[in-house]
């Protein structure tokens, strides 16, 4: 009986209960169910499906967008290890093609300065989330300095020098050699 009393209280108040057909999140199933509607001249900002079939269709809907979401999160996730990978990876192979120079691959802003000998080769790195990464391979002999201007970690930025580089962060010193 107290349920029945709610549920006039309920409709003496300005509400209105009809079956409408719910998607239960716990097993991503479509059941009828009871629900409340206000009957104020409030608009709504969400509005349930017109019937059953249509809910029906949009339950699968909905669970495909939230898995390309999660797909496409964990290909960022990916992407970055992949991108620190690449930056290593082309440092230590073009340092090894090139041993007597010094060697940074960047992707953010940077500063090159001083008198030696500098060539700077542009790559992309193709990103799992469809768009071009540029990449500088900066190769340069004493004395310069390299001065990173943006993020650092391996996904933006690595480098081989040599020992009588000193580094510091973002800050690359190479003086003349001695």
């Amino acid at each position: 009986m107290v349920q029945i009393a709610s549920l006039f209280t309920l409709l003496a108040v300005g509400s209105s209960v009809f079956a409408t057909p719910m998607v239960n999140i716990d097993t991503m199933s479509v059941e009828q169910g009871l629900a409340l509607r206000a009957t104020n001249d409030l608009p709504n900002v969400a509005r349930s499906p017109a019937g059953g079939a249509a809910a029906a269709v949009i339950a699968p809907v909905v669970i495909d967008i939230a898995t390309r979401v999660v797909k496409m999160i964990d290909s960022i996730r990916d992407d970055i290890e992949r991108r620190k990978q690449f930056t290593q990876r082309v440092v230590a192979d073009v340092h090894a093609r090139y041993p007597g120079f010094n060697v940074v691959v960047c992707n953010v802003g940077y500063k090159l300065e001083g008198s030696g000998y500098q060539n700077v080769v542009s790559t992309k790195y193709h990103a799992a989330v469809g768009t071009d990464v540029t990449f500088d391979v900066v190769l340069f002999s004493s004395p310069k300095t390299f001065t990173r201007q943006g993020d650092g970690g391996f996904q933006n930025w690595a480098y081989l020098v040599g020992k009588q580089c000193h580094t510091d962060g973002g800050f690359i010193d190479c003086p003349k050699r001695g």
